[in-house]
Order: structure tokens, then C-alpha cells, then sequence
């Protein structure tokens, strides 16, 4: 469990919820109806168009920005192109 704990803590990650102990940010995903006003909500409380949610050990990055997307993956995709 340590080594879990201290390898997951070594990969730094766009600022998000804090994600609870078992299921990490299950709750914080949106669901429903418009669920691009709840990332878009939880972007501006975070301050980036950028944030990380852990789901169940998954790490989900979301973009709300065009221009961000345009900057990771247009300018940038080489260095992201052999990641999962």
C-alpha cells in the first residue's frame, strides 16, 4: 500500500477535486444533462482550464478550452503521442 501511495504521489497532475480514499472522484464526475456546464464549473473553482480527477485509480484529464486542446494536441502531440 505504501509503494501505491508514494508512486502515485510522484506524477504530478493539473489541479482537481481532492478525491476520496477508495473511490477517488466518482462523485465529482457529471452526469445528466449539460454536463460540459459541470466540468466548466468545476474548471473556474480550480482556476485552470485543465483538471485531473481520479476515478477508481484512473487518471481522467480534462480540457475546457478550445485553445488548450489546440495547444496539447496540435503544438504538442509528439510528446503526448506514445501515452496512453
Amino acid at each position: 500500500i505504501f509503494y501505491a501511495w508514494r508512486r502515485s504521489r510522484a506524477t504530478r497532475y493539473p489541479p482537481g477535486p481532492t478525491p476520496s480514499f477508495l473511490t477517488g472522484n466518482l462523485r465529482d464526475v457529471p452526469s445528466g444533462d449539460e454536463q460540459w456546464v459541470q466540468y466548466r464549473d468545476l474548471s473556474r473553482k480550480h482556476g485552470s482550464d485543465i483538471i485531473h480527477l481520479n476515478i477508481f485509480g484512473n487518471h481522467l484529464v480534462v480540457l475546457n478550452s478550445v485553445q488548450v486542446a489546440h495547444d496539447l494536441l496540435d503544438q504538442r502531440g509528439s510528446i503526448y503521442s506514445s501515452r496512453p
